[in-house]
């Protein structure tokens, strides 16, 4: 949802296009029917911003680790190579991610792409065994890290209508409050920090700096901000499937403590739609809690110029407004379709 015209990303170009050059070597040194599998997607991976995000977010906290540790607190330059490797590493591994959860959001049906990914996951791996190869604390953080996001993956799958009525009916389904929290989003992209716990061992510096903490949670409420976006955008997209994010989670939500429904097998995907399009209170306070979570990013960087990553989150809360400004006319058009009782 970031510009790609922005600063942060622009002054990078050079940066992304030596990265992506080394992936397509990577991805065209793969065995024929794999490297046959990437031929189509790469392209579109590629122009994707976030691909961009996550290459080059090892490049900003470099840049950040050079302005905090100033002449009179020095620290070793940087190895360029080390960092692109880095960038390359976890673009790998995004792909890989990318294509996991589009198979389980059943936006792919390619299922035969799914060895794709195995194999990006593989490439990626070796690339950071060769970086850090010893790194304890590193290792740890990555293990922590996947654990955490294939954990968001594994819940998701409980998010579908008539999932949730079958684990109500064995007596197993989530209450209602517990259906999808805030923190679970930033779950979903916690591997985007895998470039700070990198940087950091890159630099020599240990994982208890004083600016992992600020950066982890630099990390989690734009993961949030980005989040709530992109449910927002797909919200009646993934109602069409029977699937619940954490927009039409809170609705649900707001409907079973309004006393509206009082069992998941009360609610039907073309309602809850409605409700989406009719609540308007709702839909506010959202956009609210998004631009929340920017404000906070903003502010876990306080102390620092941070001058890329500060953009990375201006551009998320502009990105934010803009659709929200847009959707609001859209709702008004799609409410005529969607019936606001049952």
């Amino acid at each position: 949802m970031s510009d790609v015209g922005g600063v942060h990303l622009a002054a990078f170009e050079t940066e992304y296009e030596a990265i992506l050059g080394r992936a397509r070597e990577i991805i065209s040194s793969f065995p024929p029917h794999l490297r046959f599998r990437a031929g189509p997607p790469l392209p579109l991976w590629a122009g994707f911003t976030f691909s961009r995000i996550v290459a080059l977010f090892p490049f900003w906290v470099d840049d950040l680790l050079t302005e905090v540790h100033s002449p009179a607190n020095s620290l070793p330059p940087s190895d360029p190579a080390a960092i692109e490797t880095l960038g390359l590493a976890c673009l790998l591994g995004w792909w890989s991610y990318l294509l996991q959860d589009e198979l389980l959001d059943q936006d792919l049906v390619q299922v035969d792409l799914l060895p794709l990914s195995i194999a990006l996951h593989a490439t990626a791996t070796r690339l950071l065994q060769g970086l850090v190869p010893g790194h304890q604390a590193f290792w740890e953080a990555f293990e922590h890290l996947s654990l955490t996001m294939a954990e968001a993956q594994a819940r998701e799958q409980h998010l579908h209508l008539p999932a949730l009525c079958d684990l109500e009916s064995q007596g197993s389904a989530p209450a209602p409050d517990q259906l999808y929290e805030l923190e679970h989003l930033a779950d979903q992209s916690a591997l985007l920090h895998l470039p700070v716990v990198g940087t950091l061992a890159l630099r020599g510096l240990p994982a208890t700096h004083p600016l992992a903490q600020s950066l982890a949670e630099m990390v989690r409420q734009y993961a949030i901000a980005r989040q709530i976006g992109d449910d927002r955008a797909d919200c009646l997209q993934d109602l069409g499937k029977g699937r619940l994010n954490y927009v039409s989670a809170c609705i649900v939500q707001r409907l079973w403590a309004a006393g509206a429904i009082q069992s998941f097998a009360d609610l039907d995907a073309e309602w809850l739609a409605s409700q989406f399009l009719s609540d308007d209170e709702l839909f506010a306070g959202l956009q609210q809690v998004a631009l929340d979570a920017c404000q906070a990013a903003i502010g876990t960087l306080a102390a620092y110029k941070a001058r890329f990553l500060r953009e990375l989150v201006n551009r998320q809360a502009e990105q934010l407004q803009q659709s929200y400004e847009s959707a609001l006319g859209a709702r008004h058009r799609w409410r005529s379709l969607f019936p606001t009782s049952r």
